[in-house]
């Protein structure tokens, strides 16, 4: 409601179509959104997943032989020397290998378990995001009327404060709100085009 406010209201003043129709207009926006970010990430995350678990046990291999080379101590200057000899690093790759397969294996057979689980956590997740939409869609058409419901609660004295304190708290929240929006577009955006550029496999996944 918060990031959508402002929006309408800058929407409202400039066109002058009636407020609803400009609240209902981004709100189907934001459906048809919601609805084409799964339908357009989910193949290819079920592509790289699926490539992933073929290529596990070559993967585990080139792992294997990366371990076995560290044989001799890293020497970065004379000074500093990375004992990685004196690790116990075949005993870690044993027990990390032999878990990693064990997981991948049993993947398998719990498919029924996990696709069941899948469309339990999705279920739940549409309807969380219905509420949430449902919810903001009238906090965002009734803001007014029930910020003046709420201001007539405090004695007539603080109205005054009251309102000053809500327009600093909507400029804060609505900072902080855009501000944690773009940091996950521009940290997910930096990592997938650095992955795609050095080639790495599964780059989206």
């Amino acid at each position: 409601a918060y990031l959508v406010e402002p929006l309408v209201k800058l929407l409202h003043q400039r066109t002058r179509i009636p407020r609803l129709w400009v609240i209902a207009g981004i709100y189907l926006v934001i459906i048809a959104i919601l609805l084409a970010i799964p339908v357009s990430a989910i193949p290819p995350i079920v592509g790289q997943v699926t490539i992933l678990i073929e290529n596990f046990p070559s993967y585990i291999y080139k792992l294997g032989v990366f371990v076995q080379q560290l044989q001799k101590p890293i020497v970065i200057t004379e000074d500093i020397i990375i004992p990685v000899n004196a690790l116990p690093l075949d005993q870690a790759f044993l027990s990390l290998s032999s878990n990693l397969l064990n997981m991948v294996q049993g993947f398998g057979g719990q498919t029924i378990s996990i696709f069941s689980n899948v469309v339990s956590a999705s279920v739940t997740t549409i309807g969380w995001v219905l509420l949430i939409l449902f919810l903001s869609f009238y906090l965002v058409k009734d803001y007014e009327n029930l910020f003046t419901s709420m201001l007539k609660l405090a004695p007539e004295e603080y109205h005054g404060d009251l309102i000053q304190l809500s327009k600093e708290m909507s400029l804060l929240w609505n900072a902080f709100l855009r501000g944690q929006l773009v940091l996950c577009l521009v940290v997910g955006s930096i990592v997938f085009f650095v992955a795609v550029t050095l080639g790495l496999p599964s780059a989206l996944l």
